[in-house]
Order: C-alpha cells, then structure tokens, then sequence
C-alpha cells in the first residue's frame, strides 16, 4: 500500500520556514505529495473537526506521560482530522537525531570540515495528523505540550519532515512555563492536507552549554589573638614593711581582619541551538539564540564569510544564473537586545558556497563564536567555541 511521498512541511510559528512552505505549495499554500512510508500503531490517538469560522483545539493526547494541544486554526471545509502521538518514530520515517546526522556528515566532508556533533539535541515527542478529505488551514497550528519536567536552561523546538528528511527547527524556542513548552497559533500563509498524506512533527529539547564553575567563596581567617605578656614584679628591697608586687595588665587582643570578597567571574554567553540545517539551493533565514544569566544590555555579532575555489555547484537543482541571493550568508540585524536574559539573531542564507564565522559580544566583551556552513545541499549553523577577557 502507498503512503505518502513526503510529508508536508508543518510549521507552528515560524515565519523564517513560511517562504519555503509557499515554494512547495500552490496559491501561497502547502499540499503535501505522496511518498512510500508505512505509519505503526499511534500510542495514543485523538481526532476533532475543523470549523470554517473559528479556531478548533483537539482533546489532549498523552503518550509516556507527554501531553500535547493542538489548536487548528479557522479552514476551508469542516473535516475531521486525527492527531497520533507517540515517543518513538512512525515506520518508514527515520528517528530526529540519527537523519539530521547523517545530513550534516554529508555536508561537512563536502567542505573537509571535520566537526563534532552536537550529542545534546534529544527528540521528545512525534506527532502525525490525518485528514479524513482534503482541507486547507488558514494559518498554522499552535501547540502546548506538558512534560514531566523541564531541565533547567534546555530550550525546546519543532522540526517537521519533508522531501529531504528533518528539518530543525522549524519553530521555536517556544516559551516554558512551569511543566508546559507552547508555540502560538498564527494566522500566516496556509497548510493543505489529504486523505493520503499525514503531517509528521517533532517536539525536541537542546541542552544548555556548560557555564564554568564559580569561584568558591573566600573564608574568613581571625588573626589569633596575642598572649598577654606579665612582666616579673622587682623583688623589694629588705625593709620593715615589704612594698607589694605591681598589678600587671595584659594587652587586649585584636580584631580579626576579614579577607577582602572576590569579585565574581563572568558568565560568558551561550548559545542554542548548536546545529541548523537548510537547504542552501532554496535560502532562507533561521534563528539562533544567545543566553546569558542576568544580563539586560544588547548584544552586538559581526559576520566574515570565505568561499571556496572552485565552488561546488548545487545538484540536483542548478544554483540560478545570475543568482539571485550572490552572497553566503548574512546576518539580519547586528544587534539584539535580551529578553529575561536571551536574545534572538537571524541569519539569512544565499546562493553561495562558503564558510562564514559569526563573533557574538556582550557590553562586557566576552564572545561566542558562531559557523555558518554552507554548501550545494545544507545551510549548517553551529557553535564553535567561546572566550572572555
């Protein structure tokens, strides 16, 4: 039995992945194409009915103690459609990390850069949406999921499955309250799905970069008191009425000197997630996320890019002549101000080959550096190391 071809990009408030949903569909659209994939039993199953006036939220699914909240927005027709969740994979789609690491080893030997991946990405929940016919969404889907904890400083995202394999993220970070991760409703550009093509998302998590360890506080030594020195009283000269020995006073102990408190070392910025991927024969722009602790001042980035000679040319799809975006990447603004301590910069990709390095500072002057790697397949955008003065 066919299943579908591919499945259609899902984006749940994204705008950087909206150009590339109204390149795939069809009216500023996205209608999914079939692709040879078998579905296995959902661990957990709901379904409601779109509504043309208003939006629609479907039941709560649970899968290993994950729930989930799907709020459709307003569409074309009423027709029912069924949300499957589940922790691991369908059939016939690989698993989160091991294809965005096969994707990104491809890439990455194609420019002899030989890098780490980055082991801290960690796919949570799979979510698959059927439709009972064919139905156009005027919007994009939001999402609210409840977890069992959440991991202090770990941001989470969505990734949706398309004609390549995963792409990530296509949404986020999404904003943490308490045990819930959230991603709004939007009501920009539209999502097609039919009978045969169910709609493949995933909820996964990055871990936050390790911040040094602080200096341990300094303890506080008293000076040891003195001992009190007597001196021996004279010893009187022989008389009739002997002269008593004088009353020695000792001298008083000092005051301890407390040590002078160290000054506090800075906390470098960090940043998350570690690896984006794109296809750089359609450009685009993605988000990257710089965190630090406490920190309200804006942070500045600058951007170098070098390109390769001769530069490989994008197969199976010829890069246009002249092309249309002559550039490697480029940062959208060179400057973000933070939020309860994280700031967002976006990086637009273009039609040429090349390695770019992104230096993020903060008003202290400590830096992290970032890499933007694009190829004639793959936009990857990971962090390379960091420094303070």
């Amino acid at each position: 039995m066919q299943r579908p071809k591919y499945a259609a990009i899902f984006v749940i408030g994204a705008l950087g992945l909206m150009s590339a949903l109204v390149a795939c569909g069809s009216g500023g659209g996205v209608t999914s194409q079939p692709q040879m994939i078998a579905s296995t039993a959902p661990t957990a199953q709901v379904s409601g009915t779109t509504s043309t006036s208003t939006a629609v939220t479907l039941p709560p699914a649970t899968s290993a103690g994950i729930t989930s909240s799907v709020e459709l927005p307003a569409a074309s027709a009423a027709v029912s459609i069924t949300e499957n969740v589940s922790t691991t994979p369908p059939s016939g789609v690989s698993a989160l990390s091991s294809a965005r690491a096969a994707a990104l080893q491809t890439a990455r030997r194609a420019q002899g850069v030989r890098t780490a991946l980055d082991a801290s990405q960690v796919a949570i929940l799979y979510i698959e949406f059927v439709a009972a016919s064919s139905v156009t969404l005027n919007g994009t889907p939001g999402a609210t999921f409840t977890l069992p904890s959440i991991t202090a400083g770990d941001a989470y995202y969505l990734a949706v499955y398309g004609p390549s394999g995963w792409t990530a993220p296509a949404a986020g970070p999404g904003t943490v309250s308490g045990a819930t991760v959230s991603f709004p409703l939007t009501s920009t550009g539209t999502t097609t799905i039919a009978p045969s093509t169910p709609l493949f998302v995933a909820l996964y998590s990055v871990g936050a970069s390790a911040s040094p360890s602080p200096s341990p506080a300094a303890t506080l030594s008293p000076s040891p008191s003195p001992a009190a020195t007597l001196s021996p009283s004279p010893s009187p000269a022989a008389t009739l009425s002997p002269s008593p020995s004088p009353t020695v006073k000792p001298s008083p102990s000092p005051s301890p000197s407390p040590s002078p408190s160290p000054s506090p070392s800075p906390v470098p910025p960090a940043v998350a997630p570690a690896v984006l991927t794109f296809d750089a024969a359609a450009p685009t722009t993605a988000p990257f996320t710089v965190t630090e602790a406490g920190d309200t001042a804006a942070f500045t980035a600058a951007i170098t890019c070098a390109t390769p000679s001769p530069s490989p040319s994008a197969s199976p799809v010829p890069s246009p002549s002249p092309l249309a975006y002559p550039y490697v990447a480029q940062l959208v603004s060179t400057t973000a101000t933070p939020t309860a301590g994280s700031a967002v910069f976006s990086v637009t990709s273009g039609n040429e080959v090349g390695i770019c390095s992104i230096i993020v500072t903060d008003h202290n002057g400590a830096t992290v550096t970032e890499t933007v790697d694009v190829d004639a397949t793959q936009l990857g955008l990971y962090a390379t190391h960091r420094k303070t003065r």
